[in-house]
């Protein structure tokens, strides 16, 4: 089995490496087709996203997101989340 990219925190200036996926939950609810994809693109990155986290005021918020489709490189956040 592929080790999978793993989502990306920075806190306090410092990066590290999330072994969970945050964005998760929404998508369950929202499915994955919101990005358009109707194939994978990696092996190592089966969700077809890598989200990137940053906790501020003890909050967690998602300040970018890369899509591993090659059709559609890169993701606007305003699509994810409209309004």
């Amino acid at each position: 089995m592929t080790r999978q990219i793993t989502e990306k925190l920075t806190y306090k200036g410092q990066k590290y490496e999330l072994y969970t996926e945050p964005l998760s939950p929404y998508l369950y609810e929202h499915p994955i087709e919101l990005f358009g994809r109707t194939h994978i693109e990696s092996t190592g990155c089966w969700r077809g996203y890598v989200g990137h986290w940053v906790i501020e005021d003890g909050r967690l918020y998602l300040v970018e997101l890369d899509d591993f489709d090659v059709f559609r490189p890169g993701y606007i956040l305003g699509d994810l989340f409209p309004g």
